[in-house]
């Protein structure tokens, strides 16, 4: 006989389960595009999103970054679902406290102190006994309390910053404890790895979403505006339930089994890490929306896009709906965006307002004057459909020329490969050590070789640090050893060095060939060490010897082809990872060169409008 209310508990739990991630994404969505100026302003710019979807999906698959070994155990954090969510977090913290570094720093040393003493309690408590159980609760909420005290440098009764900073580093330790005990509560170790039943995982994150609503307006002294209830939320949620789940529950793992693979975030996607954080940045807006006054909603524009193109196509799109005041008004916004984005590339410098955006550039007196006709109609833009089709035209003209002058300074394929070869080649010189390290130390009998935590560690390992490599490089210095050789610059679209997120994504693709590198090079090792590994490929490959060079090939071979293709297809010459980024890689110049003879030749040639 089937028992009708566990059926229908199953199915709403099937249902939630897999209808979460995307309503999630689509709530994300609109919040990113509904409202572009409410959402930059809190740092959930549509990067966030591109971070969050995409390259979070590709760091899922790809992206275990190892920690530690012990016993034959291997601890790592996934990319996609663990990392990328607790860089965001501290991101978006960043953007939101006073003294940021500082501060920052702050918070986290109260959350390492945390981590160091509640995971010494939890493997000295008996969690089985219901007085343990409680003690462990009783320690984390009592040492968090302890740190944050501790970490008051000065400030007493002062009303200055540094009290201040202390309060919201406070607000942020007890929303952060409070998502740390519920997601301890909520979840179990076992077997199968952490797991928390529904509807319990939804409890904590929606809680700490509603108290971080609730309180961040209702606290004068912090100093912050209602919205930053959002990334507070979404960034205490995420650090709590890590901690509370993948700190303090994983240890019992261990007692479990040997020679296993540990993932922090492995669930990827649909781990709790992964969507915590985005459950509490959904409660706290709902509260924000009902709490909300009419005097704070206010009539924006819609966004016209991050680039002069997305501007061209809103434009088009208002001329088709019958606005043709709002057509003319993002006609002109793209063609003076394009002009000033050639300005840049073209190291012409700012131009005091009112002047002629075309001043420097050697184009025909007719693009001048019809730059100042397009911005003279903007002033005062009629409602009339034939002078908005009319100004789309100019515009479309004016971006397309802006487009081509620019062109020269952006790096081609060829060039960008080449660069890309030298830094693996620098890459895998400590690469090389740790493939041959491991061919030494393994038996090429050994049934398990390509599933062991050992050949994970030194395949993943390199990709992840080859990873970090380019990240870190681009965000620092804005290029890389590879880049540097070849006169290359990583750069925004002001010509600034991107920041960690954009990095992040632009670099997430590589994740494909630098696993591939990492597995063909560990593959060769063992191979060169003894052929009769090659036994060990017979469920992948028959052929031994041509293992590593075919991954190798393909690994590297089919990306390098897409990125080639978008590239050819791209008026910037971005691949992917670029267009998701909003980046650029150009030619580097020396400081106080002279613009480009190309771009000047170019602009004398009014073909280039066609």
């Amino acid at each position: 006989m089937v028992a009708l209310g566990q059926l229908a508990s199953d199915i709403v739990e099937g249902s939630v389960t897999l209808l979460l991630p995307a309503l999630l994404w689509l709530f994300l969505y609109l919040f990113i595009w509904e409202d572009p100026q409410v959402s930059r302003r809190l740092g959930f710019t549509r990067v966030v999103f591109w971070l969050l979807l995409p390259v979070g999906l590709a760091g899922w698959a790809l992206g275990n970054v190892p920690i530690f070994a012990y016993q034959g155990d291997l601890l790592a954090v996934n990319v996609g679902g663990a990392l990328i969510p607790l860089v965001l977090s501290v991101w978006l913290l960043g953007r939101e406290l006073p003294r940021p570094v500082s501060t920052l720093a702050r918070f986290l040393v109260v959350l390492a102190s945390v981590c160091v003493v509640d995971t010494v309690a939890v493997v000295l408590t008996d969690q089985s006994s219901i007085y343990g159980y409680a003690l462990l609760v009783a320690t984390v909420i009592a040492t968090a309390a302890v740190a944050t005290v501790l970490s008051y440098s000065g400030g007493g009764g002062d009303p200055g910053p540094a009290r201040v900073s202390w309060q919201r580093v406070t607000l942020l330790v007890l929303l952060t404890t409070g998502g740390i005990v519920g997601t301890f509560v909520t979840t179990i170790s076992s077997p199968g790895g952490i797991n928390s039943a529904f509807p319990y995982f939804l409890v904590t994150p929606l809680a700490v979403g509603v108290v971080a609503a609730l309180v961040v307006p209702r606290w004068p002294s912090l100093g912050w505006s209602r919205e930053v209830a959002l990334p507070v939320a979404y960034a205490t949620t995420t650090f709590g339930t890590m901690l509370g789940a993948d700190l303090l529950r994983q240890p019992p793992l261990y007692a479990l089994a040997h020679g296993v693979i540990f993932s922090i975030g492995g669930a990827g996607l649909l781990d709790l890490v992964y969507l915590s954080g985005l459950l509490a940045l959904v409660a706290a807006f709902g509260v924000y929306r009902l709490e909300r006054a009419p005097s704070d909603v206010v009539d924006r524009p819609p966004d016209p896009g991050p680039t002069p193109l997305a501007g061209l196509r809103r434009a088009q799109g208002f001329n088709r709906l019958g606005r043709p005041v709002e057509g003319i008004l993002y006609s002109a916004t793209a063609a003076h965006d394009a002009v000033m984005q050639l300005r840049r590339l073209a190291s012409l410098g700012s131009l005091p307002p009112g002047a002629n955006p075309w001043a420097g550039l050697a184009v025909p007196p007719w693009v001048v004057a019809d730059q100042a006709n397009l911005e003279a109609l903007a002033h005062a833009p009629p409602a009339d459909p034939v002078m908005a089709h009319r100004a789309w035209m100019t515009a479309r003209f004016l971006v397309h020329l802006s487009t081509v002058l620019g062109r020269p300074r952006f790096a081609g394929f060829l060039r960008r490969s080449r660069a890309f070869f030298f830094d693996l080649l620098f890459l895998s010189i400590p690469g090389a050590a740790g493939w041959i390290l491991y061919a030494l130390r393994t038996s090429p009998t050994d049934p398990s070789l390509l599933t062991s935590p050992g050949f994970f560690l030194v395949t993943s390992g390199f990709a992840t640090y080859a990873f970090l490599y380019f990240v870190l490089s681009e965000w620092l210095a804005g290029t890389t050893l590879g880049k540097w050789l070849c006169r290359l610059e990583v750069t925004n679209r002001r010509l600034g060095r991107p920041s960690i997120l954009a990095s992040i994504i632009r670099n997430t693709p590589k994740m494909i060939p630098l696993t591939a590198v990492g597995l063909g090079g560990a593959l060769a090792a063992l191979i060169s060490e003894d052929l009769d590994v090659a036994g060990n490929l017979v469920g992948l490959v028959s052929v031994g010897p041509f293992v590593a060079g075919a991954v190798v090939a393909v690994g590297v071979g089919l990306p390098a082809l897409v990125s080639g293709f978008t590239m050819m297809l791209s008026n910037e010459s971005q691949r992917l990872g670029d267009y998701f980024a909003g980046t650029w890689v150009v030619r580097r110049r020396p400081a106080g060169s002279a613009p480009p003879p190309a771009v000047v030749a170019a602009a004398a040639a009014p073909s280039a409008a066609t």
